[in-house]
């Protein structure tokens, strides 16, 4: 049973889709989102035009940035953030940045170019402003005990070391440096103390893995908001550094997946598979080496331990998830059809193609939603609708929700790139998964699809919609009522669609 609407009374958590597309897209406006607990402001990921959303006192308002990689599509906007914050008159603190220990080294090293050299306050002279007069870093997750430093060598020389907690340099036959030859970028080889295998701890460990990381998790508190945030490592698997984001409050749990690849038997074969190491010398050599020069893979014996497959098997059970999705074969994000087949409840994909079909919830920039109690509403003008469909289709700069019937117009079918929809006479050849009426989403009010390539849908001043049909010689508007109380209604009421 759907729940009723109901009165949006600014409770829960509240997300708002500044842009949800995918990194190559002709329409979107790549990743962001603002968050939002009472009258507590957060950005997650700087990807979308924050500026366009927010406006310069919107952007006063936020408390903090939560960055989940380094992607430009999702920190696109961070180093104007940066320079806003540091040199608008009003503003007297840093821009907050909330990331883990890897990011923040990320982003420090990609943001000095356009941050550390700037002009006196006179204008006279080029001068050297610190990373940290514009940033206040805020760790989130906890802090390696092994770290990858340019040490000093003897009297004149600096090399790449693998270094303990407090500094002490750590024995090659525990913790060794692997340098690739054409990327010339340190990556830390680590013996697991309990399988004895040589494995990447950034990849091979969760957060709460107490082998490679602290015990202290750095949660970010927002008391006054009742609001905590959590780095989740489990699920990720990009490529680059990065996290899932838990939020949570007294009574609801939002996560954002971050870019990834969803796929449990990908997952399993990263735990289970061994691969026996190319060291190319011999195993002597091997050990007394502190920095090796060539592909970490040819050495890495296992790719996950069993605590992580764990984790990214349990992550998403208990909360709204907004995860990304992508056509079926994506090689960095997650293909539609396995999570389609994951089972997982309360999902809300983002991060599509331009042109998508999915039965499972979809959003698109410029909506809004709340997690109230755990259940998913959209914010329609004052009102919380329940987010049903069952058909949800993003198709360039146009939305669309469609719904079952026996005799719709439309039908689903199952394509090579994942969901498609087809005339129900031309689908005979196709998996027809079923037919149903597809209507126009504008703001979150239901239209029915016009087929006259002159006929458009206008939202007037006064908030109502016209439907407005051009010809040569003008032309003329009719006022058009919402139909979604009327669908929802039907729904509830186990009516088929018509």
């Amino acid at each position: 049973m759907l729940p009723q609407p109901r009165k949006y009374n600014h409770k829960g958590i509240r997300v708002d889709f500044i842009g949800d597309s995918g990194p190559f897209s002709r329409m979107g406006r790549s990743i962001g989102y603002h968050l939002s607990v009472g009258s507590a402001r957060y950005l997650i990921d700087l990807g979308a035009p924050v500026f366009q959303f927010l406006g310069v006192e919107g952007i006063k308002a936020v408390r903090g940035v939560v960055c989940t990689h380094s992607h430009d599509d999702h920190r696109r906007w961070f180093t104007d953030l940066a320079l806003f914050s540091y040199y608008t008159p009003d503003i007297s603190h840093r821009l907050r940045l909330i990331t883990t220990e890897l990011l923040h080294e990320e982003f420090e090293k990609n943001s000095k170019g356009a941050l550390e050299r700037s002009l006196s306050a006179d204008s006279r002279d080029v001068v050297e402003i610190p990373y940290d007069r514009f940033v206040e870093k805020v760790l989130l997750g906890p802090r390696s005990l092994y770290r990858v430093i340019m040490k000093r060598v003897g009297d004149d020389e600096f090399h790449w070391r693998v270094v303990d907690a407090v500094g002490e340099l750590v024995d090659p036959s525990k913790a060794k440096v692997v340098v690739h030859p054409h990327a010339n970028r340190p990556r830390l080889l680590f013996r697991d103390p309990v399988t004895n295998e040589w494995i990447e701890p950034e990849s091979f460990y969760t957060y709460g893995d107490n082998r490679f990381y602290e015990e202290n998790q750095n949660p970010y508190i927002d008391h006054e908001a009742g609001l905590e945030i959590r780095a989740l490592k489990g699920p990720c698997w990009h490529g680059p550094p990065n996290f899932s984001i838990d939020t949570r409050t007294k009574n609801e749990r939002l996560l954002f997946s971050s870019d990834t690849v969803y796929d449990v038997k990908l997952w399993e074969s990263l735990t289970r598979d061994h691969r026996a190491p190319n060291l190319g010398m011999t195993r002597r050599e091997f050990e007394r080496s502190y920095i090796i020069y060539g592909d970490i893979n040819d050495f890495i014996e296992r790719t996950w331990s069993e605590e992580r497959l764990l984790e990214a098997m349990t992550a998403y059970e208990e909360g709204i998830v907004v995860h990304d999705v992508d056509h079926d074969g994506s090689v960095v994000h997650t293909s539609y059809s396995n999570l389609e087949s994951s089972g997982l409840k309360n999902l809300l994909l983002t991060h599509s193609p331009d042109e998508f079909v999915s039965r499972l919830p979809l959003t698109r920039e410029g909506k809004s939603f709340c997690i109230l109690k755990n259940q998913l509403y959209e914010i329609v003008e004052d009102t919380l609708y329940p987010y049903h469909a069952d058909v949800f289709v993003k198709d360039d700069r146009e939305f669309y929700v469609g719904f079952e019937s026996p005799k719709g117009r439309h039908a689903l079918v199952r394509t090579a790139k994942g969901l498609g929809i087809a005339h129900p006479t031309e689908a005979q050849n196709q998996e027809v998964l079923m037919r149903f009426d597809l209507y126009l989403d504008v703001d979150g009010q239901y239209y029915p699809v016009l087929n006259d390539p002159n006929g458009d849908y206008v939202r007037r001043k006064d908030g109502q919609v016209e439907r407005i049909n051009y010809s040569k010689t003008g032309s003329r508007g009719i006022v058009v009522n919402d139909l979604r109380d009327q669908i929802l209604q039907r729904i509830t009421a186990g009516q088929p669609g018509k």
